[in-house]
């Protein structure tokens, strides 16, 4: 089964160890190989504290992506963001990467719209995309997220094809501003996301959808007790729930911190290009630093200055679209239900057999 992992975690300048968003990235790698039976060679983590030269810049990420994209057929994909985001003046939702200022903005930023593409792209049959970004000015004064946020995952989504799995996770609903569990060290969506993952990743057969339901309700939970307001946006399509393989062997019961830091320090490993497909190998990504065209375009080639080069023309998902914030795993009522039918059936042969006594 083939896996990937990206996470990209850029500092918070001026911030004591560059803020929570490094100690998340990192806390939720550990979690991949602990619950998910993700290895380290199927983990790339693009980090502005990367003691190998792997930081969150655009060249890297479009390294990552290619590589993936000319690889083996994915089987499992998640792409990860912590750090800061910002709205450019042409109103696309940016991420801030490695050396962004505001004169350097558009040059040390890549857009939503095209990390989403890009993930897209490489056709993995379960997918997800998980955003815990701090809303900033292009200046770096704090906001909080916009309806445009979620409109732009909703529009992607969308995209999924009969077959595929795909899921967005965002740490914060409109007009909310992701915020800390502990200050500086770990950030309130991404510790109950890891709760979560390590709670739910054999109750529920890998769910990541039953996952991000536990995300939703305790970050929220928290963020009231907290006198905050947090309620992460969850929305999935496709064929069911995302599933992850477990890592065979894990115990739920067993005692695991995911922010304690391993003994040593394993560089971020390049996916090996292996797949033999010639018309997939000619094919590059390419994060642009602008996206003025709308990706409804028909345009040949590429999506004009996106970068991207558009996927064979499929039939759209018929599948209805969820958007959940709790919810209950279908396998769970199921399996409720029939417990429920087992003892009704018991209950009639016991009547049966009263009666012809």
């Amino acid at each position: 089964m083939a896996k990937l992992a990206v996470l990209i975690c850029v500092d918070e300048p001026g911030v004591p160890k560059g803020g929570s968003a490094p100690a998340d990235a990192s806390a939720f790698a550990r979690i991949l190989k602990k619950c998910w039976n993700f290895k380290d060679s199927e983990i790339v983590t693009l980090s502005s504290q990367s003691a190998y030269g792997f930081l969150p810049t655009r060249t890297n990420i479009e390294r990552q992506f290619d590589l993936a994209l000319q690889g083996d057929p994915l089987d499992s994909l998640i792409v990860g963001f912590w750090g800061r985001g910002y709205v450019s003046e042409d109103g696309k939702r940016r991420f801030c990467l490695e050396g962004f200022s505001a004169d350097n903005a558009k040059n040390a930023s890549v857009s939503l719209g095209s990390m989403l593409s890009a993930t897209i792209r490489l056709r993995a049959r379960d997918a997800c995309f998980i955003v815990d970004c701090r809303p900033i000015t292009v200046d770096g004064a704090p906001t909080s997220v916009e309806s445009e946020d979620v409109r732009i995952l909703q529009k992607y989504i969308r995209r999924t094809e009969p077959g595929y799995r795909f899921a967005v996770l965002s740490a914060a609903s409109p007009n909310e501003r992701p915020s800390d569990l502990i200050e500086g060290e770990r950030g309130l969506f991404t510790s109950n996301l890891i709760d979560g993952l390590f709670s739910y990743a054999k109750r529920y057969q890998g769910s990541f959808d039953s996952v991000a339901g536990h995300a939703v309700q305790f970050t929220n939970r928290k963020a009231q007790e907290l006198g905050r307001a947090q309620f992460p946006f969850f929305a999935n399509e496709g064929d069911g729930d995302v599933r992850f393989e477990i890592t065979p062997g894990f115990n739920p019961e067993e005692s695991f911190d995911a922010y304690s830091p391993e003994s040593a320090s394993v560089p971020p490993a390049i996916p090996r290009k292996s797949r033999q497909d010639s018309a997939r190998e000619s094919e590059s990504v390419e994060l642009e630093s602008t996206e003025t065209v709308a990706l409804e375009s028909e345009a040949p080639s590429r999506i004009a200055k996106l970068g991207f080069k558009r996927a064979p023309s499929e039939p759209r998902s018929q599948a209805p679209r969820r958007e959940l914030r709790i919810r209950l795993d279908s396998e769970f009522l199921w399996k409720v239900a029939m417990v429920a039918g087992i003892v009704v059936l018991l209950a009639i042969s016991v009547a049966i057999w009263s009666l012809r006594r």
